[in-house]
């Protein structure tokens, strides 16, 4: 069901509508590391623009390796939760949030067949203004709808046409930002966890304070204090994925994340990652990222780097 604030504005339904037909037209995205960028070292860039009509567990691209972006998820249809770090956040109809660079996440508990989120995806160099943005949900304006409208027009403009400037592009990526910082200051929505859903909350914190641990179904249920048959049914059921796949990929994204410091050997981060050996740590992260932990600091990290 639509959230009725939302709704009750007439120029958001109207713009909401627009960009949800604009949205339909956008392509996917052929590579999620080359993108539309700008001029202006301060502004967004490398920006990538797509709707999703599906939401798992995996991260708005489907690849942990998409992690180092800022990731801007805009609810147009369907109600969801994200989880982010160890928080679950929910968003509705009408609201966006704003993921940091290396901040894990994934979706869960999408109450409804029919979704619509557009996803922005971008590097910035600057970080610090956008922090009040941090784990906190807004509600999008007519004026976000609008940008947001142009934005995939010229997204899919350039995607037609690659030698299209792009300046434009990731300067309205930038007032949509700047909307949503204007509109940061209203008073925060309290949500009250399901049962379900706190469930799958504590299941996050969890895994993710121990993750140098060598955790497993039988032991998190044990600390939760609730049977491993009724954790792995809920778990699946509210985000799509086992509990196993998931405690899988929030190690990958561990490891990705401590890779970005040079002065760690790949030992030291399968320790810190809960794997007994590198061998072990290697065989895991190749099954998941489809590389060779080596190969992917060479292919990602130390590209950034440089």
């Amino acid at each position: 069901m639509a959230d009725e604030s939302f709704n009750n504005s007439a120029d958001c339904n109207l713009l909401k509508n627009e960009l949800a037909s604009a949205m339909e037209k956008l392509p996917r995205p052929r590579n999620y590391y080359h993108a539309m960028s700008a001029a202006a070292p301060s502004t967004p860039e490398n920006v990538l623009v797509f709707l999703s009509r599906t939401l798992q567990l995996q991260g708005s691209g489907g690849s942990l390796a998409s992690h180092h972006r800022f990731v801007l998820a805009m609810n147009l249809m369907t109600q969801g939760d994200v989880l982010i770090d160890r928080r679950l956040v929910t968003i509705r109809e009408g609201e966006a949030i704003l993921i940091f660079p290396y901040q894990f996440h994934g979706y869960a508990n999408i109450r409804g067949d029919e979704l619509r989120w557009l996803f922005i995806t971008f590097e910035q160099e600057e970080s610090e203004s956008l922090q009040p943005l941090r784990f906190r949900t807004v509600k999008m304006t007519p004026e976000i709808f609008l940008h947001a409208k142009q934005l995939s027009s010229l997204y899919i403009k350039w995607y037609n046409d690659e030698t299209t400037t792009t300046d434009e592009a990731c300067f309205r990526v930038g007032l949509i930002l700047q909307q949503l910082l204007a509109n940061a200051h209203a008073p925060k929505r309290q949500t009250v966890l399901t049962r379900e859903q706190s469930i799958v909350e504590e299941a996050n914190r969890l895994v993710q304070k121990h993750l140098d641990e060598p955790l497993s179904l039988n032991e998190i249920a044990r600390r939760m204090t609730i049977s491993p048959s009724h954790l792995r049914n809920v778990f699946r059921a509210q985000t799509g994925v086992s509990l196993g796949v998931f405690l899988r990929r929030s190690r990958m994204h561990r490891s990705i994340t401590l890779m970005s410091y040079p002065e760690r050997n790949l030992t030291d981060i399968a320790g810190m990652c809960g794997y007994d050996s590198l061998f072990a740590f290697s065989r895991a992260f190749h099954s998941v990222i489809g590389m060779s932990p080596s190969a992917y600091r060479r292919l990602h990290v130390q590209h950034r780097q440089g």
